[in-house]
């Protein structure tokens, strides 16, 4: 991910299940417990069906269209790393994060429930924290195909809507989206070949694209809301 992908969209779709969990090696997969279900339900949840993902009469919750020039693509993708460790630091990070603001959101995740100590050191979890960077990965792929990406991005927020029922509130997308910006942030000091000028840019851009990702995937969410009927 390293560089942008020359492929075209059916290239890219077509491979879209083996995606970045599909490259970890065996004794890695150790740290992904059920790593396999969960590919295949991933590989699901992004095979989006075309349909109307934004919320009527909302315009606070419209979500708006993404506008990268070429040099801030180039900064996106020299400063992503997809492998491993850089993934699964990135994903228990920006979930360290959010349950520091939000203790409660822990409740989402069954898993968690008789969990005391770190995330990061309770293997159950590992695959939700990579499901995380995944959408990531996903909205880096197709950049070129803003359609796709908005499909895909409001389908999943629709699979959130599920949470509803455990307590997921409308303003846990704003932490989810403060968690991302602050822990990429974080990582843009890691980049050796970027100055002080390319490292705060970045920052920058990735924000831009963490607003972009949040904002569709929470229309997804509100629309299956709405279309249940649930309480939030």
């Amino acid at each position: 991910m390293g560089q942008r992908s020359s492929r075209s969209e059916n290239g890219c779709e077509s491979n879209m299940s083996m995606s970045i969990g599909c490259r970890f090696s065996p004794m890695r997969r150790r740290l992904e417990n059920g790593s396999k279900r969960f590919r295949r339900r991933f590989a699901s949840m992004v095979t989006p069906r075309v349909r109307d993902a934004f919320v009527a009469n909302d315009e606070d919750m419209t979500p708006q269209e993404l506008q990268l020039t070429s040099h801030q693509r180039s900064l996106l993708f020299k400063s992503w790393r997809d492998d491993f460790t850089s993934l699964y630091e990135l994903g228990t990070d920006i979930y360290s994060e959010i349950f520091r603001n939000e203790p409660d959101a822990r409740k989402l995740f069954p898993v968690l429930a008789n969990w005391s100590g770190d995330i990061r050191d309770c293997p159950q979890f590992s695959s939700q924290a990579l499901k995380f960077v995944q959408v990531i990965s996903l909205a880096l792929r197709y950049l070129d195909w803003p359609a796709k990406l908005n499909d895909i991005l409001q389908r999943i927020g629709r699979q959130h809507a599920k949470y509803a029922k455990r307590g997921f509130r409308i303003d846990h997308w704003n932490t989810f989206q403060d968690a991302i910006v602050l822990c990429m942030r974080h990582q843009m000091t890691k980049v050796d070949d970027f100055d002080s000028a390319d490292k705060e840019e970045a920052a920058t851009v990735w924000r831009m694209l963490a607003v972009y990702i949040i904002q569709h995937m929470r229309a997804g969410f509100l629309k299956q809301v709405k279309d249940e009927k649930l309480k939030l």
